[in-house]
């Protein structure tokens, strides 16, 4: 309801930008209702891409980004999303200033694709790079975000269930 919301608000002003991340984000939501949805979600991604792209503004160029990452990590394709997450993060962290929320957000998806693509080794080098950056901003939630949840698939592909607990 609130996304919707943030949409129709966003359209009779014509604030192009609000309407680019509205778009966006439903497409995040549309992802995950179905094969039909996902039609609609990923013709809607190209339109996103497209206005990013007209209105030049890195913020929304790599939210499109994170589109074309949900589209593929709820479609099944993890390789895809690995791409799609590792640029999105990468934009966000260079051409974007204090993003950290949507860098996160890139972040986790990008974790649980490599997890779901079996690339443990990425795993691990992402992981390491969100703990470090959490613990440098004092960011408590993402610190426990990411030592976690994709922690204990670390641990549990490397056999060492019994600090499992112990590190979270």
């Amino acid at each position: 309801a609130v996304q919707t919301e943030h949409l129709l608000r966003a359209l009779p002003l014509g604030e192009e930008r609000r309407v680019c991340r509205a778009l966006a984000t439903e497409v995040a939501y549309l992802s995950v209702q179905g094969p039909a949805a996902a039609r609609r979600a990923r013709r809607l991604a190209e339109k996103v891409f497209a206005l990013a792209d007209r209105l030049g503004d890195p913020y929304l160029a790599y939210g499109a980004q994170m589109c074309a990452g949900f589209t593929t990590f709820f479609a099944g394709n993890f390789r895809g999303a690995i791409q799609a997450f590792t640029e999105a993060e990468r934009g966000l962290a260079t051409d974007v200033v204090g993003a950290w929320w949507e860098r996160n957000t890139a972040r986790f998806f990008l974790c649980l694709a490599q997890i779901n693509a079996g690339d443990f080794v990425g795993l691990r080098g992402t992981l390491e790079l969100a703990v470090v950056d959490a613990l440098r901003r004092k960011d408590v939630f993402t610190r426990n975000l990411f030592a976690t949840h994709p922690t204990v698939w670390c641990a549990l592909c490397d056999d060492r269930t019994d600090g499992v607990l112990a590190g979270v």
